[in-house]
């Protein structure tokens, strides 16, 4: 890793750490009035989440 990269890989894994702790707040607060999630709608989430990452560079959700 070059100079200032852990930085930059800290800073990423971060970022994304807020994103999945925001999803979850997210379901929780949809399954508070609705039913739980299908597996089916589950899995459909995490093929959108690992495209939406392929198209930013990200890593495997």
């Amino acid at each position: 890793m070059g100079p200032g990269g852990f930085s930059a890989y800290v800073a990423e894994a971060l970022k994304q750490r807020v994103a999945m702790d925001k999803l979850r707040e997210i379901v929780a607060d949809f399954e508070t009035d609705n039913d739980p999630l299908s597996r089916q709608e589950i899995e459909a989430a995490r093929a959108a989440l690992r495209h939406d990452q392929r198209d930013s560079g990200g890593g495997a959700a």
